[in-house]
């Protein structure tokens, strides 16, 4: 006699982050974390920022006696899984057991990789976050998304784990160029585009650049936007991801993230006037303000753009020859299908849309590029 049981279980794991958003040179907002309880800290940390605050790793050796340090360079070269058995090894010679800590002091490339490292090491060690530019601040440290990349494309493996705290601390961004505030204000930019109106305002007033009376306010409106876009679906905060992601493979990380991902922004809006989903008004009015505060809106003029809907397809919101991507209808109004929160085209519909885009000169221009990465560096 055969005998079948089925019996379904649902296993629910809650994980909590603290956000402390601090403005002193002193860095006094930190000491309040007590990581004198871990027995060993493992410290990554970004190698020009080890040189810049030595104020900061001298808090650290004050506050802790035992601190192994790791110094990366920020470049996405250090997203892979070479770089990520290095730092295994690192924290297997070192003897990191679960009762340690990492720490993670960069910007996106560094919280990215040491997030992953910190997760998947021993199924998990406690981890924080210390974010220096202001794509870190705003996107990279604010819902536990880790990751690398690969040859095929960008932030293909990955997790999802919080650190136990992210400390932000406006300071840092002090010594950031325009172009590394142009990467987070791009990602600032589409938090307002998806969920309010508010930071839009926000931006728009500061014209991009670094305030500190508005920038306490701009992340704590982002860190709570980010977060409730988090637990409705972990891609949905992807607005101009799908077209980004690919722009930065297809120019061998030439492009800046942000610069990737505000060109994808314009190019998913254009997607959606072309499909009837927005009206040309909110199109020329979101335009508008992206040029008020500063962030890219072009691409290069030699993209083939067979080969950018064929990296599309390796979107982790993709599937076979299905494209997905984030829209809005609205601003602070994300489009909706059948109750997802991605609209699906299929890949000859994104085929005719880029070369239809290729030949509008007003979002294309040779040598962009390299124009950008010269500008505010």
């Amino acid at each position: 006699m055969n005998y079948i049981h089925s019996n379904t279980r649902e296993l629910k794991e809650i994980q909590k982050v603290n956000f402390i958003i601090d403005n002193s040179e002193s860095f006094s907002g930190f000491e309040q974390l007590e990581i004198i309880q871990y027995p060993k800290i493992f410290l990554f940390i970004d190698r020009i920022i080890y040189e810049k605050y030595r104020n900061f790793v001298s808090l650290l050796n004050s506050i802790h006696g035992n601190i192994i340090i790791t110094k990366i360079d920020s470049d996405e070269s250090e997203k892979n899984i070479s770089r990520y058995s290095n730092y295994i090894e690192i924290l297997s010679n070192g003897a990191c057991s679960k009762k340690d800590l990492i720490l993670a002091v960069g910007g996106g490339v560094i919280l990215d990789v040491v997030g992953f490292l910190s997760s998947t090491y021993m199924r998990g060690v406690d981890f924080i976050a210390v974010p220096t530019t202001l794509v870190g601040q705003s996107d990279a440290s604010t819902a536990g998304k880790t990751c690398i990349n690969t040859n095929a494309s960008k932030n293909l493996i990955g997790t999802f784990y919080l650190p136990k705290v992210v400390y932000n601390n406006t300071h840092f961004l002090k010594t950031s160029t325009d172009y590394s505030l142009r990467q987070g204000f791009s990602e600032i930019f589409k938090y307002g585009l998806l969920s309010s109106q508010k930071l839009i305002d926000l931006l728009v007033e500061g014209e991009g650049s670094l305030y500190n009376s508005q920038m306490n306010e701009i992340l704590r409106i982002v860190m709570n936007a980010r977060f409730d876009i988090r637990t409705r679906n972990p891609l949905a905060s992807n607005l101009g991801h799908t077209f980004g992601h690919a722009l930065e493979k297809y120019s061998e990380y030439e492009v800046g993230h942000g610069d990737a991902i505000s060109a994808g922004i314009i190019m998913a809006l254009k997607f959606s006037l072309d499909q009837g989903l927005i009206s040309e008004s909110i199109f020329t009015k979101v335009g508008s303000w992206m040029d008020e505060i500063g962030l890219n809106t072009y691409i290069e003029a030699d993209i083939n753009p067979i080969e950018l809907a064929s990296l599309m397809c390796k979107d982790k919101k993709s599937f076979d020859d299905t494209i997905g991507l984030v829209l809005v209808k609205e601003v602070a109004e994300p489009l909706t299908s059948n109750e997802q929160p991605f609209y699906y085209a299929d890949r000859k519909q994104i085929e005719n849309f880029l070369i239809k885009y290729m030949n509008n000169e007003n979002h294309v221009k040779k040598g962009c590029w390299k124009q950008l990465m010269e500008n505010g560096n």
